[in-house]
């Protein structure tokens, strides 16, 4: 017959504190189990939005530019579509089809970035269209404004997918003289707003002097003037030409 032997009081103390110790390291572990797998099944995956890149298909955008509108095109794929560079020839400013050329370029092509130039120099972009087009005449209208009266650059932005936003067109004098600019704003106001165009400014910079015109459909037109050259610098204490701040 076995006697059974109390534990020490020492063994017996350190034997039940480790075993209620892993008691409640296993609740513990039992109830972190529970919380996660209900807030997984609760919890909704995020929405994955699949990445679709803008159709870029260069070769047809060059195959379709006709060389005795557009000469020397370069065109390349981008990361948001196509891009097209070139020189409209001399033909083209005075050919009634060039603009209807440049339209369709843009409806059948994601051309998001056209850049042009003609023969006198000045800069004529669209940017932002993909499959979207302007009409022929509001090209043509702004094409030949432009041109006609010595602006340096006309830029034609469509922002219509994004929230409040629309086409916009914007036409530059850099380098233009007091009187150039006094001549202009007539011009400007009887040019106003062409179709399809939500919003229009016309630019002009002298040497101490920035004139803006804003055609909007909502209001009449508005004039801003603002400091340029000499006059900004001076207004925001900028160094002269070749000096440090």
């Amino acid at each position: 017959m076995h006697t059974l032997k109390r534990l020490p009081k020492a063994v017996f103390i350190t034997v039940y504190g480790a075993v209620l110790i892993a008691l409640v390291v296993m609740i513990a572990a039992l109830t972190s189990y529970q919380t996660n797998a209900r807030t997984a099944q609760t919890t909704p995956a995020p929405p994955v939005t699949a990445w679709n890149p803008a159709p870029a298909d260069a070769p047809n955008v060059a195959a379709s530019v006709r060389p005795n509108v557009i000469a020397d095109a370069q065109v390349g794929a981008t990361k948001t579509g196509v891009m097209l560079r070139g020189d409209l020839t001399p033909i083209a400013m005075v050919s009634a089809e060039t603009a209807g050329h440049i339209s369709r370029l843009l409806e059948q092509n994601c051309l998001d970035t056209l850049t042009l130039e003609t023969p006198d120099n000045m800069r004529f972009e669209l940017l932002g269209f993909c499959f979207t087009t302007l009409p022929p005449q509001t090209i043509a209208d702004l094409l030949h404004f432009g041109d006609e009266h010595g602006a340096n650059s006309v830029t034609v932005t469509n922002n219509l997918e994004r929230q409040g936003g629309g086409q916009l067109a914007q036409l530059y004098w850099l380098d233009a003289t007091h009187e150039q600019v006094e001549a202009l704003q007539p011009a400007w106001e009887e040019f106003g707003l062409r179709p399809y165009l939500d919003r229009a400014t016309f630019e002009a910079f002298t040497d101490d002097e920035l004139t803006i015109m804003e055609a909007n459909p909502s209001r009449p037109h508005t004039y801003k003037h603002e400091p340029a050259g000499a006059a900004l610098r001076e207004k925001w204490r900028m160094p002269e030409p070749g000096q440090s701040w």
